[in-house]
């Protein structure tokens, strides 16, 4: 298995979906569902959360329209669900 900024990547198998600068192959975005091989780590809640406030940020800030806006749209949403997860297997 592989480290990533959420947690663990459990995959036998070389991914080139991110892992570190980009979560949203590992939460998945919008309709895409979380990569199968991804394992939160509920310690990094902080640093979640710190990940969002800097998104949103930078949304905010960004193009409307631009593929960065999108890009920044996808890991929001990634960084969003982490934190649900979490939030939920604590407190569910």
């Amino acid at each position: 298995c592989n480290q990533t900024f959420l947690g663990l990547c459990l995959s036998f198998e070389h991914c080139d979906k991110g892992g570190w600068s980009n979560i949203s192959g590992c939460m998945g975005h919008g309709d895409e569902k979380p990569c199968d091989s991804v394992l939160i780590d509920a310690r990094k809640r902080p640093v979640i959360v710190k990940l969002i406030s800097v998104l949103s940020d930078q949304h905010l800030s960004a193009a409307d329209g631009s593929i960065g806006k999108k890009a920044l749209a996808a890991q929001l949403d990634s960084a969003e669900r982490a934190l649900a997860l979490i939030d939920e297997r604590d407190h569910g």
